[in-house]
């Protein structure tokens, strides 16, 4: 079956989210020879549960990759970790990642995600083992959104970015939990 007659037989319009449910679709569809194409667009329009995994499969996050490797001459094949790009850097890429897929969260935000204290744009993040983005209620007031790099080295740990709303209520709570889900997806 072609993407194209998924499309026609299901009356779904190309995007990411019909590519997955074409995917999954197709699967059943090579699997079953006693399938008719019909009866694949009708499972994929009958199903709840396939519908919602098309869905879930659409949303995955791009990696923004922070590390860079280079080539190793002497070993064809083979790369080694070189440097790590800037804060700057990885800072547009998830404040553009954000802003297209996360909007409605960012207008919560009383401090948008920034550098945190002490790091400078263009100073290479440094070597890390793991980044998590964290959500907590604040010393003072309003909830965070901190994005951590452990290096591994007795819990030493470097604040890379962080974000900041004066709202305290569940809802936005969760919402800072979205863009966190978000960033963690992106780069953890």
């Amino acid at each position: 079956m072609l993407y194209s007659e998924f499309l026609e037989g299901t009356g779904l319009t190309a995007n990411r989210e019909a590519s997955k449910a074409y995917e999954l679709i197709n699967v059943k569809y090579m699997a079953d020879q006693s399938m008719s194409k019909q009866d694949a667009y009708n499972l994929y329009l009958s199903d709840p549960k396939l519908q919602e995994r098309a869905k879930w499969q659409a949303d995955q996050y791009e990696k923004i990759e922070i590390e860079i490797y280079s080539d190793i001459p002497e070993k064809p094949g083979y790369c080694k970790h070189t440097s790590n790009r800037t804060y700057g850097e990885i800072l547009r890429e998830l404040r553009s990642m954000l802003a297209e897929r996360h909007a409605a969260e960012l207008e919560i935000l009383d401090y948008g995600l920034k550098l945190s204290v002490g790091n400078k744009a263009e100073d290479q993040i440094p070597k890390f083992n793991s980044i998590y983005a964290v959500v907590n209620y604040g010393g003072s007031e309003g909830i965070y959104l901190d994005v951590i790099a452990f290096t591994g080295q007795e819990n030493e740990r470097h604040m890379l970015f962080i974000a900041k709303t004066l709202c305290t209520d569940a809802a936005s709570m969760f919402a800072m939990f979205r863009l966190a889900a978000a960033i963690q997806c992106s780069i953890g």
